[in-house]
């Protein structure tokens, strides 16, 4: 039986994940992959970083719970000009540039469930990251922001015959084009993006 009372969020680290654990109360129920905190209808899993930890732990999430909503939350890479540090966006199509289409050799393309009160972007997920700026503009003919977990999320919610929404915020420009500017970009931002996602969807 569905729990449709029961949501849950879905980080890549804790450094993203802080705010919500704090401020919602969150207890820590399990320090083993995935790390699960939990207060009155709602968990939080942490991944760790990557497509084969985020597969990994959302599928042992939801092979131990079936949960009425699953949301993907954090932070993302900017492959445009015109977006700024703490945009917000929900995701409504992610392109793999890395693994290809069986059926025909293109880019593998998959569809999350829109948060509809958000504007929608398209997400590239890669298995390394994408720090230089050449390499940006190039996979911005795409995409428009770019993470290493969104795909295989969903891809392993899918497996469990579950939707998944995603909301990201940009936390690295095109010029950000080392990993102490982009740790210090998700600090930062990290509180105010909490605050904005209670706002839209008035958790727990």
């Amino acid at each position: 039986m569905i729990d449709k009372e029961k949501t849950l969020l879905i980080f890549a680290t804790e450094l993203e994940a802080e705010p919500f654990i704090k401020n919602m109360g969150m207890v820590l129920q399990e320090a083993d992959l995935p790390e699960t905190h939990s207060s009155p209808g709602l968990d939080l899993i942490i991944t760790g970083i990557g497509k084969a930890n985020a597969a990994m732990s959302t599928a042992l999430a939801l092979y131990r719970k079936n949960y009425g909503r699953i949301i993907n939350l954090g932070a993302a890479g900017a492959l445009k000009e015109d977006m700024d540090m703490g945009d917000i966006f929900t995701v409504k199509k992610i392109v793999e540039p890395g693994r290809p289409s069986l059926k025909d050799g293109g880019l593998r393309i998959s569809f999350p469930e829109k948060f509809e009160p958000l504007p929608a972007k398209t997400l590239a997920t890669r298995d390394r990251m994408v720090v230089s700026k050449d390499e940006r503009l190039a996979l911005g003919k795409i995409a428009d922001i770019v993470d290493m977990e969104g795909a295989a999320i969903l891809q392993a919610c899918r497996k469990f015959g579950k939707s998944c929404s995603m909301i990201k915020f940009i936390s690295d420009r095109l010029s950000d084009n080392e990993n102490d500017l982009i740790r210090k970009g998700i600090t930062e931002l990290r509180s105010e993006f909490y605050k904005k996602v209670n706002e839209y969807m008035n958790l727990p």
